[in-house]
């Protein structure tokens, strides 16, 4: 069973900072599909800075839950390697929930090394966007801190 786990002891915090533009892309590309998942792909260099929103098309059709176009995927993760760049964060929004993921999203998650970020429009005057560490059936929040 997945579960929730507590951020790291103090002196052990990690945090993750997305410039403001990337926040707002996320934000309205969640707005776009609604009341659909979004999903998408975050860019990063090598010294662990986000630096592009990749939009992707949500291939699972269904309300409740994302699956990115396996072809995008691929296309998008050589892309980064070609460039010298990494899979700084993988991204969906929860449409009617909050930004933390759901069991079946922890269940799923296939990238330990990247950041899993979800935008909730639960309450759609104040969208939410929170960064996760998951792995081993475990998500970690970290601290978000949007920049610019």
């Amino acid at each position: 069973m997945s579960r929730l786990a507590s951020p790291p002891p103090e002196g052990q915090a990690h945090r993750a900072v997305l410039p403001r533009p990337l926040w707002d892309a996320m934000v309205a590309h969640a707005r776009a599909e609604a009341p659909y998942e979004a999903c998408g792909l975050v860019a990063g260099d090598a010294a662990g800075a986000a630096l592009r929103y990749h939009p992707m098309r949500n291939a699972a059709g269904r309300l409740d839950w994302f699956e990115p176009d396996p072809l995008e995927l691929l296309r998008l993760t050589m892309a980064f390697e070609a460039a010298g760049e990494t899979l700084w964060g993988i991204y969906h929004s929860h449409p009617r929930s909050p930004a933390r993921p759901s069991e079946s999203d922890v269940e799923a998650a296939q990238y330990p090394d990247s950041l899993y970020l979800i935008a909730s429009l639960q309450d759609p005057e104040r969208p939410a966007l929170r960064a996760y560490r998951i792995a081993d059936g475990t998500a970690v929040e970290l601290p978000l801190d949007v920049q610019g």
